[in-house]
């Protein structure tokens, strides 16, 4: 049949086939509606079979399909650094999304291309791409088009979260590594920690967002140094055991303070040559640093407890309204502040004690059955105890503490490691808790599962 309209004389090429007919009708467009006049009881099922396309038009769906295989690019740099981050167990989940998107990546290109140079086009009925993405019904053109901007949405981070989740709980026995995960979603600032190396005069640096761990080399002698707490402004209170010094460092700037050599008061007295002050802790109150350990002399041990003002920077011993630790051990002490009270724990007492203002000492409140490995610190408007089988909470306005649950260290070989000191640095989420502590990479605990790891950190140096 040859390929014109249906109208006798008309010599436009059909741009519309009708299959309310045996045989389709074509029509160009201005006869079309002539068509449906002349067989008003067909069942009418036009096919477009030639567009002119407008170059603004092909230049705006270019733009778009542009954006999104921009944007579906970007998600598939971000889903890189997240694989990073996640262990080889889900990482073929996301190998699978990112082959679909390479797939859908592609399929956006080739239309591009095809735009590019278009004035007209003709399509069979089997491809209406092109005649969606052209069509003069704003419903039809926006559905064609939302089925890419959809797909640049695959990747939403703010979900995540819920995705991982959904991963983890198909494979329940391996629900610990989502904390990894967790960790980075809601880090947003304060998502750096630091250390001293053991071996070298180097800043160790550990990411949560990236999970890299980063050493940086430091002028001076920093072997043996450790970080006791952060203060307001983010500086390190640090404390360097054989020369039995203190020192202000800040991160920022790479920048020292030096802090005068204090003469530690033990809260016991004797006579005779000091050989080591170990097991130190720190904890700032308003611009004091309260500062504890243990004082050890051949066969002889006591307790040593100073105040740092960081007005004066000047070092003290107990004043009026402030802290009294006498008769309280400072053996892997940790002194947390709560709700404007201090309480306090050590390796050497059954319990936990809150520093009585009025009383001017620390008071016992909580017994347990073991007296080491105790830890504590704030979630959520409540005070927890940790210890290494059990955890225990006490709410606000409270001076009780209830178990709660049963510790389970994954992947840890030495849980003890933990309670060896306190940490410096201690971040919350709605489930998780970060500890760093001195000399230690970061541990993360899992307040829902009761589970606490060590996510693994990949290392560089620079």
């Amino acid at each position: 049949m040859e390929d014109k309209c249906f109208q006798e004389g008309c010599e436009e090429e059909p741009s519309i086939s009708c299959k309310c007919t045996n045989s389709p009708t074509k029509s160009c467009e201005s006869h079309f509606l002539k068509h449906m006049r002349s067989n008003p009881f067909g069942k009418h099922d036009p096919l477009v079979l030639k567009v002119y396309v407008d170059s603004s038009d092909c230049q705006e769906v270019i733009e778009v399909l542009e954006s999104h295989k921009r944007n579906i690019y970007t998600n598939m740099q971000k889903l890189t650094q997240v694989t990073k981050q996640l262990y080889l167990c889900i990482e073929r989940e996301f190998v699978d999304e990112s082959n679909r998107l390479r797939k859908r990546e592609m399929e956006i290109q080739k239309l591009i291309e095809e735009l590019s140079d278009l004035t007209e086009f003709k399509i069979g009925q089997e491809n209406t791409t092109l005649c969606d993405l052209f069509s003069n019904n704003g419903r039809r053109r926006a559905k064609c088009l939302s089925k890419y901007e959809e797909l640049s949405k695959v990747f939403n981070f703010s979900e995540l979260q819920k995705s991982c989740e959904r991963i983890f709980s198909q494979n329940a026995h391996l629900n610990y590594l989502v904390d990894a995960v967790e960790v980075e979603n809601f880090l947003s600032e304060d998502n750096k920690v630091y250390q001293f190396s053991k071996t070298s005069s180097a800043l160790i640096t550990y990411n949560l967002s990236t999970m890299e761990k980063t050493e940086r080399f430091i002028e001076g002698e920093l072997l043996g140094a450790s970080i006791k707490c952060v203060l307001p402004d983010g500086r390190l209170f640090c404390y360097k055991e054989s020369t039995k010094s203190c020192f202000l460092f800040d991160v920022d700037k790479n920048t020292f303070t030096p802090v005068n050599k204090p003469t530690f008061e033990p809260t016991s007295y004797f006579s005779g040559v000091t050989e080591s002050i170990k097991d130190t802790n720190a904890l700032v109150d308003d611009d004091v640093i309260h500062f504890v350990g243990i004082r050890y002399r051949r066969n002889s041990v006591s307790d040593v407890y100073m105040q740092f003002n960081l007005k004066t920077m000047k070092w003290g011993v107990s004043a009026h309204n402030q802290l009294n630790l006498e008769g309280f051990s400072g053996r892997q002490a940790n002194l947390i502040k709560f709700e404007g009270r201090i309480y306090a724990t050590n390796s050497v007492s059954e319990y936990v004690y809150m520093y009585s203002r009025d009383m001017k000492k620390l008071i016992e409140i909580f017994k347990l059955n073991a007296s080491r490995n105790k830890l504590l610190f704030e979630h959520g408007s409540r005070l927890f105890l940790l210890t290494h089988i059990d955890l225990y909470c006490m709410e606000s306005s409270s001076k009780t503490f209830s178990r709660v649950g049963r510790i389970v260290p994954v992947g840890i070989s030495y849980f003890g490691n933990f309670f060896g000191t306190s940490p410096y640095w201690t971040k919350t989420s709605e489930n998780l808790v970060i500890f760093c502590c001195n000399n230690e990479a970061p541990y993360v605990l899992n307040l829902e599962t009761q589970k606490i790891t060590q996510p693994p950190f990949s290392g560089a140096r620079t």
